[in-house]
């Protein structure tokens, strides 16, 4: 299983759009090969013929770089079990999706973004990886919206099944029990818009409040004293 990062496809001041690219280092445990990826948008277009274009030029951009990076990993099946689910082989970052701080991120990127999400579907790829800060929930209803709206291309075949989305838990310092993971859960489904999340994480340590947050990452699987919030499978 590896990951790569989809940033957002760049939008032209006027003209085709034409993709920066870039390597990206995937967040894998074998040797990195890079991956080349459209960066960040410094522009928003002018109109929507720049809009149409640049999602055009995302979706190849992002065909291209799923393929590339799948073969330069040298993954060979195209799914891969991740417990009791079955995944692609090949996972997609979605932090820039919705960022503005960092990555500049703009409403008008939303067209070719979705583009980018479809292309990748389309190629075989069917898990994204989000969280509440990236955005902070944009990326998440993004990742939402997209799964739901999304109809193969022509001539595409997706693997079966499922689109799966996976989410996480920030341990922000406001946060002290298990009870804010549940809630945290709750606010992020309601971003994505769905009754249930595949894979749901705490993003990153939390020290003194670890015993908590992993209760509380139980009660989001109907162990303890919680009803359940779904069927879900946590993995750490």
């Amino acid at each position: 299983m590896a990951f790569i990062s989809l940033p957002n496809p760049v939008l032209p001041l006027s003209g085709p759009a034409r993709p920066v690219l870039s390597p990206l280092r995937p967040t894998s445990a074998r040797p990195a090969r890079p991956a080349a990826l459209p960066v960040s948008a410094t522009a928003a277009p002018e109109n929507w013929k720049d809009v149409k274009a640049a999602a055009s030029d995302a979706k190849d951009a992002a065909t291209d770089a799923v393929k590339d990076a799948a073969k330069g990993m040298g993954l060979g099946p195209d799914t891969t079990a991740l417990g009791s689910l079955t995944v692609s082989s090949l996972g997609i970052g979605t932090w820039a999706w919705g960022d503005r701080l960092f990555w500049g991120y703009k409403p008008e990127q939303d067209k070719a973004l979705q583009a980018a999400f479809n292309a990748c579907v389309d190629g075989k790829v069917n898990f994204f990886d989000t969280a509440e800060v990236y955005g902070p929930g944009q990326s998440e209803r993004l990742c939402g919206r997209f799964a739901r709206e999304y109809k193969p291309s022509e001539g595409a075949t997706p693997l079966e099944g499922d689109i799966h989305i996976a989410t996480k838990f920030a341990p922000l310092p406001f946060r002290f029990s298990r009870k804010s993971v549940v809630d945290a859960l709750k606010s992020s489904l309601n971003k994505l818009g769905a009754e249930k999340v595949d894979m749901y994480q705490i993003h990153w340590p939390a020290f003194l409040q670890e015993q908590a947050f992993w209760d509380g990452l139980a009660d989001c699987v109907g162990k303890h004293d919680a009803q359940p919030l779904r069927e879900t499978l946590v993995f750490f």
